[in-house]
């Protein structure tokens, strides 16, 4: 199946897709390409990282004939996995489920389409994006550790459900979590 266990970026990109192990097939569209177009791809996956959050599996998978062949996917390591399905972003899900309109698969589109995602403000989008100066500059440092707990704390609070009041709480309470790193990452901004 599909899943969104792939450990994002809170909240921006809360989760990215995974194939998961369960019952069932997982629809979708297998693509033939040549060895370096699959590289630039692996490596936009973060395949050139020194410890990449998915790892290479293959599947067998059906084609239009009803053949079964093998094909290459990406599954979460475990390191990078949520111990559930975390909420992907609006952006992140709508080109999932763009493409599989278009490949004809109707019915499950609607089922992603019907799925929650995180769409934080324009407010909250800023004060992330910010906070993500900070974060990088302690990712390129090997301290990305310091903000686990935020990281953390962000993944509780980055859906807040359909109740307009609790989106705007959860909105409300990721803003001051993500206050001190956004004002110090928009004074790095200032002075570069």
């Amino acid at each position: 199946r599909l899943g969104f266990t792939l450990r994002g970026f809170p909240p921006l990109e809360p989760a990215m897709a995974s194939l998961e192990r369960g019952e069932g097939a997982c629809p979708g569209c297998v693509y033939e390409m040549p060895r370096d177009a699959y590289e630039l791809l692996w490596r936009s996956e973060g395949g050139a990282m020194a410890k990449p959050p998915y790892s290479e599996i293959v599947v067998p998978v059906r084609d239009a004939e009803g053949r079964e062949v093998d094909a290459i996917t990406l599954a979460a390591e475990p390191w990078a996995r949520l111990a559930r399905d975390g909420v992907p972003s609006a952006r992140y899900i709508g080109i999932i489920e763009q493409g599989a309109r278009e490949l004809g698969m109707v019915e499950y589109a609607d089922e992603l389409a019907a799925a929650p995602r995180a769409n934080p403000s324009r407010w909250l989008r800023s004060v992330a994006g910010a906070h993500g100066v900070v974060s990088i500059l302690l990712y390129r440092r090997g301290l990305n550790a310091c903000l686990a707990p935020l990281r953390s704390a962000c993944y509780k609070l980055c859906y807040g459900g359909d109740a307009r009041w609790r989106r705007l709480m959860c909105e409300a309470a990721t803003g001051a979590l993500l206050a001190p790193t956004a004002a110090a990452g928009a004074a790095i901004r200032c002075f570069r």
